[in-house]
């Protein structure tokens, strides 16, 4: 399943637009609810075309290293758009708190 949301922000205090690609895809264990994560951030508005991608068992372990990368590169993200068909509530639930999170730094 892959999931995909455009973001509005700001990179260096300007107003920019990203956006933000979930895979989720079946581990390669005996386990059937092992999950590997897969998280795509890329800028689509500035010149620096900044991206990012981590993969981890969980969301979680994804948003946190994503948000090494958002530190680094003075992002900060306001808010977020579904614009693909598929959806997951826990996925929606944990992007909404992490974008929550980022906007309050």
């Amino acid at each position: 399943m892959k999931i995909t949301y455009f973001l509005t922000g700001s990179l260096n205090d300007v107003d920019n637009d990203f956006e933000l690609s979930i895979q989720i895809s079946t581990a390669d264990t005996n386990q059937p609810k092992d999950f590997i994560f897969t998280v795509i951030l890329d800028d689509i508005t500035s010149d620096q075309k900044l991206s990012a991608e981590e993969s981890a068992s969980s969301l979680l372990l994804c948003l946190n290293k994503i948000q090494e990368f958002i530190t680094q590169n003075n992002i900060h993200l306001h808010s977020k758009i579904l614009t693909s068909t598929d959806r997951n509530e826990e996925v929606d639930q944990e992007l909404e708190q992490f974008i929550s999170a980022n906007t309050n730094l």
